[in-house]
């Protein structure tokens, strides 16, 4: 197959498994939220909930998997965190056009408006974004000259990411929530979105898409951002810690890891799978692509 037919197909795979996963966690989230301001998570609309996002994050793993073979679909799906910027600093209008549609259109608009399509779209395209300048140095290895290998990332790189990636990750995460919900409480007031919080915004998703282009140095960088969303999303389950942790420490918080917390794990446990796939190739590449040392003749050197 083709490089270019492997892009093209790799690109739409990823592209309609992510927009129909969005639908699908937009609406089960709903369900879920419902049921949980209710405190009946055992409830049958809550289980409807949870299979709808199950089904939704099969669908984002499908698309993040197509970057074994080709970045394009990441970097694809990564734009939806800068299409949504606009909607999410002046949610009024966003707002406004989901009322007039039906559940199924609204649902991943109000998705928008809590933040979940902005975190995961910089995941993946930050991820994306790195996986493509790998596959650069790649092709430089093969073209360049002989005896030419890529640097490897010593131990060192490794634990700089390990400790870079985490505390830009809940940075980012933490300020683009502050910036939506901010955003929004201003025009439930009936007051006009303020420009800090579009900055707040735009800064939270620089900061993600710099932690998720980490796995550039290290594969493994994306791990314990992973387990940090993890552990937050378990205490977001727990007995009034939605209303008493963490939405008193950032609001939205909340809502966002009952949306979108499941998800925004596993696509960071799935871009770490692929980071690893291609820095496992690389090293492949540099040690077959090393001149191996051959003794002169009749010298013994």
């Amino acid at each position: 197959m083709s490089r270019g037919l492997t892009h093209l197909i790799g690109g739409l795979v990823a592209v309609i498994s992510g927009l129909g996963s969005f639908a699908l966690l937009a609406i089960g989230g709903q369900r879920l939220l419902q049921a949980y301001m209710r405190l009946d998570l055992g409830s049958t609309v809550a289980a409807t909930g949870v299979g709808l996002q199950i089904a939704g994050t099969a669908l984002l793993v499908l698309a993040v998997l197509t970057a074994r073979w080709t970045p394009v679909g990441l970097l694809c799906l990564g734009t939806l965190g800068l299409a949504t910027l606009a909607a999410s600093a002046f949610p009024l209008a966003l707002y406004s056009a989901a009322a007039n549609l039906p559940a199924i259109a609204s649902s991943p608009l109000n998705l928008t408006l809590v933040g979940v399509p902005q975190v995961l779209g910089a995941v993946m395209g930050g991820t994306g974004l790195a996986i493509l300048l790998q596959g650069h140095g790649r092709h430089s290895l093969r073209t360049g000259p002989a005896g030419s290998r890529p640097s490897q990332s010593g131990a060192g790189t490794h634990v700089i990411t390990a400790v870079a990636a985490p505390i830009l990750f809940v940075a980012g995460l933490l300020l683009l929530l502050r910036g939506v919900s901010g955003a929004m409480r201003s025009v439930q007031m009936l007051m006009e979105s303020s420009p800090l919080w579009l900055l707040a915004i735009a800064g939270g998703l620089v900061l993600l898409l710099a932690a998720c282009f980490t796995v550039r140095w290290s594969p493994f960088s994306l791990i314990l951002p992973a387990l940090i969303v993890a552990i937050f999303t378990v205490v977001s389950f727990l007995p009034r810690a939605f209303g008493y942790v963490l939405e008193v420490a950032v609001q939205g918080l909340g809502t966002f890891l009952v949306l979108g917390g499941i998800p925004t794990v596993v696509v960071l446990a799935a871009c770490s799978f692929v980071a690893i796939s291609h820095w496992t190739r690389g090293r492949r590449t540099a040690r077959s692509a090393t001149p191996v040392f051959q003794p002169t003749p009749g010298t013994g050197r």
